[in-house]
């Protein structure tokens, strides 16, 4: 069927003279069979034709195989893409967690726990960003601490002076007030 076929198109002149024709004929039984049409040419006329005949059956079969079989391959690509989604994001989340933990230690003022800077992305910048932050915090306290400290000592240092200049001009006032005994 597909000769007649071709020597139908040969009859025709359907088929161009300098193209690749391709066909699509129906073999019967529900097999397609595709036809390339080459026609030669020699000086400026066509000699002969150069012809191939591929069945379309097995692409057939296999996309009734694949209809059958694509509602299962669709679940189990989902199922992979959950898996490696649940996975990632534990990949993902578990720095973010623990720089919560360190930043949550930080703002009780416990500067003890460093986050280890383990990538060169942005998660490893943070985590660094937030080890600098909680040196310079812990410093900046100390520094605050030893400056209060010493401004406490100069308070009750005042208030003892004060105290002294008032017994000493109680004492005085009290000596100036009291004729003096002979």
């Amino acid at each position: 069927q597909a000769v007649q076929y071709f020597a139908e198109i040969i009859r025709n002149g359907t088929a161009n003279s300098h193209q690749l024709n391709t066909y699509i004929i129906d073999g019967g039984e529900n097999i397609k069979n595709s036809i390339f049409v080459k026609p030669i040419v020699e000086n400026g006329k066509i000699t002969e034709y150069a012809f191939a005949i591929a069945s379309l059956q097995p692409v057939n079969e296999a996309m009734l195989v694949l209809k059958d079989y694509y509602v299962y391959a669709l679940i189990i690509v989902f199922l992979v893409i959950i898996l490696l989604s649940f996975y990632y994001s534990k990949i993902i989340v578990k720095p973010l967690i623990k720089m919560n933990r360190v930043t949550k230690k930080m703002a009780n003022f416990d500067f003890s726990e460093k986050l280890p800077v383990t990538a060169d992305d942005e998660i490893g910048g943070l985590s660094g960003s937030i080890n600098t932050l909680s040196v310079n915090l812990k410093d900046r306290i100390d520094r605050l601490n030893v400056a209060n400290t010493k401004l406490q000592q100069d308070i009750e240092r005042e208030r003892q002076l004060e105290k002294t200049r008032k017994e000493f001009i109680s004492g005085v006032s009290h000596e100036l007030k009291t004729p003096l005994s002979v």
